[in-house]
C-alpha cells in the first residue's frame, strides 16, 4: 500500500496486486521434504501389550499434543503399549496415507483397527 498526503492533510490510499503463478499441488516426495517421522516412538516392556500407530508428518503440532497425553497415561502405571508412528508423506507408502489422512492427522489406531484422530478422547487420559 501507498500512502499519498496532499496539502490539505487528506489521505488516499493505493494498492495494487502483483501477478502470480497459479499454484499446483505439491508432488509426494516435495512434501515428504527428505524427513521422515516414522518409526518407534517407545517401546512396551511386554510383547502381549496392544500396538497403537499415529499416523502423523514432521511438524504437526496436534500430534505432539496426541504424543503427550499418551505418554501422561502410560506413565501413569497402569497401562502398557508400544507407540510407533507412521509418517503419512513417506514415499514408500505410495500415498495411501496421504490420501486417506491428509485432513485428518493425528489419527490413531490400536491393535490395527481405528481407535480416534484429532484429539485423544477424554476417557484414554483420565484416571479412575
Amino acid at each position: 500500500l501507498l500512502f499519498l498526503t496532499s496539502s490539505l492533510s487528506m489521505r488516499r490510499v493505493l494498492s495494487f496486486t502483483v501477478p502470480r503463478p497459479p499454484l499446483r499441488p505439491l508432488s509426494l516426495s516435495a512434501r515428504h521434504a527428505s524427513t521422515s517421522v516414522t518409526g518407534s516412538v517407545w517401546s512396551s516392556s511386554s510383547p502381549s501389550s496392544p500396538s497403537l500407530t499415529l499416523y502423523t508428518k514432521k511438524g504437526c503440532t496436534l500430534c505432539d499434543v496426541v504424543v503427550a497425553d499418551l505418554r501422561e497415561f502410560r506413565d501413569t502405571g497402569k497401562f502398557d503399549f508400544e507407540l510407533r508412528a507412521v509418517d503419512i508423506t513417506d514415499e514408500g507408502s505410495e500415498g495411501v496415507y496421504w490420501k486417506k489422512y491428509k485432513y485428518d492427522i493425528p489419527v490413531v489406531h490400536i491393535n490395527g483397527g481405528y481407535w480416534f484422530k484429532h484429539r485423544t478422547p477424554e476417557a484414554a487420559v483420565v484416571e479412575e
